[in-house]
């Protein structure tokens, strides 16, 4: 048990420790690129992405660096996807707000080095507010709504420019707790999984 004290408090010793370093705490970050939707569409067994089309997406966060291998963000994302499937013409706007902990394997693993490149990754939490419109080849459903929890996991390398900014390259891949992203009723196959979308942008941050 005493070991177990100690041992936490040395934990929160060397955090306190290395949040008293001097470096930029706070950013602002941008990200825009594309995404693809993976979801109740016809796949072709030979291709190694999803069978839908590639769709632009944006995003703004707001980060905290706690020290310099792990820190907290929350983000927005814009994330608009576009599929064809059995005459159904998909076009769903995703909106996405999350918050999410971060971590910087290099420092981690080597936390004395000098380079200008890392390697990143978040994992987190969040919701969703998505609507879609379907059009099939003779008729327009009417807009709907909804809302989903999501869990974003992303990976992505950063290149420290200057004190102010950084620019990177990232992968997320979101998880939705929803199955009907697609707006297709009998397209949402109950019992197989639900809706998952792959990002990958350019990223852009401003140091304070």
């Amino acid at each position: 048990m005493k070991r177990m004290v100690v041992l936490v408090l040395f934990s929160f010793a060397s955090i306190y420790i290395c949040a008293q370093q001097d470096f930029s705490r706070w950013s602002l970050s941008l990200d825009l690129g594309l995404n693809k939707f993976d979801g109740d569409i016809p796949q072709s067994p030979h291709a190694l992405l999803p069978s839908s089309y590639w769709g632009s997406s944006c995003g703004i966060g707001v980060n905290y660096q706690i020290t310099k291998v792990y820190g907290l963000f929350i983000n927005y994302n814009y994330i608009p996807i576009n599929a064809l499937t059995k005459g159904w013409n998909i076009k769903t706007q995703i909106h996405t707000m999350g918050i999410n902990s971060s971590i910087d394997f290099t420092h981690l693993m080597f936390p004395y080095s000098k380079s200008r490149l890392t390697f990143n990754g978040s994992i987190g939490i969040g919701f969703s507010g998505y609507c879609y419109n379907v059009t099939p080849l003779d008729l327009t459903m009417n807009r709907e709504y909804g809302l989903a929890t999501m869990v974003p996991i992303s990976f992505y390398y950063v290149y420290n420019c200057s004190d102010y900014i950084n620019i990177g390259l990232k992968m997320t891949y979101i998880s939705f707790n929803k199955d009907d992203l697609e707006g297709v009723s009998y397209l949402n196959y109950k019992g197989v999984s639900n809706d998952k979308e792959g990002l990958i942008t350019l990223l852009l941050t401003y140091k304070f």
